[in-house]
C-alpha cells in the first residue's frame, strides 16, 4: 500500500527550512539545494513540491502573510489596535516574521512572481484596513495607517533598543488617534 503523504504539511516543512536559511544566511542564499539540505531532503524531493526557486520563494512569502493574517483575525475581539499589533515585531516570533517579510519586500522588484504576490497581499491588506476603518475617506486613511505600521515595523527592526515594544504600541495608538480611530 502506498504511503499517504500530507502535501501541505510537507510544504510547510519546506517553508520552515526556507525561513531558517533566510534567518541565518539571508534571502540571496535561498537555493533549492540549500533549502533541501536544511530540510534534510534531496533536491529532487524538494522539486517535487516546489519545482523552482521562484515558486519556493512565493510559497514561503505567502505562508508568512497567512500566519500574520491568522493572528490578526484571532485578535478581532480586541479591536483594530490589537489586530494591528499582531503585525508589529513585539516578540521574537513576530520579529523573525517581519525580518523575513521585509526581505521578501526588498527582493520583489527583481522577481516578477514575487512582486505580483506582494501586490496581491498589499491590496488585500489595504482593502481590509479600509473596511475596518469605514466612513468617509477610508481608503486614504487606510493607506496612511498601513504606511505607519510598516514604518513602525521597520524602525523596530532597525533600532530595537529605541523602538521598543512599548514605543511601537504607543506609536500605533497615536497614529490611530490622529486618524480618528478609537
Amino acid at each position: 500500500m502506498p504511503k499517504v503523504v500530507d502535501h501541505e504539511a510537507r510544504r510547510a516543512e519546506l517553508v520552515a527550512a526556507v525561513w531558517r536559511v533566510i534567518a541565518t544566511r539571508g534571502l540571496a542564499a535561498v537555493t533549492i539545494r540549500d533549502v533541501a539540505a536544511e530540510a534534510g531532503w534531496s533536491s529532487g524531493a524538494l522539486r517535487h513540491y516546489l519545482p523552482t526557486r521562484e515558486e519556493l520563494l512565493v510559497f514561503a512569502f505567502r505562508l508568512a502573510g497567512d500566519r500574520a493574517a491568522a493572528r490578526i483575525r484571532a485578535a478581532e475581539d480586541g479591536g483594530l489596535a490589537a489586530q494591528l499589533e499582531q503585525a508589529l515585531p513585539l516578540d521574537a516570533e513576530r520579529r523573525e516574521e517581519a525580518l523575513i517579510w521585509f526581505a521578501f519586500v526588498g527582493m520583489a522588484p527583481s522577481e516578477p512572481k514575487l512582486a505580483a504576490e506582494l501586490d496581491r497581499m498589499y491590496a488585500n491588506i489595504a482593502e481590509w484596513l479600509a473596511g475596518r476603518l469605514g466612513g468617509r475617506d477610508r481608503v486614504r486613511r487606510a493607506a496612511v495607517l498601513f504606511a505607519a505600521v510598516d514604518g513602525i515595523t521597520i524602525q523596530a527592526l532597525a533600532m530595537p533598543s529605541v523602538m521598543t515594544p512599548e514605543r511601537q504600541r504607543a506609536a500605533l495608538r497615536l497614529q490611530l488617534r490622529a486618524l480618528g480611530v478609537s
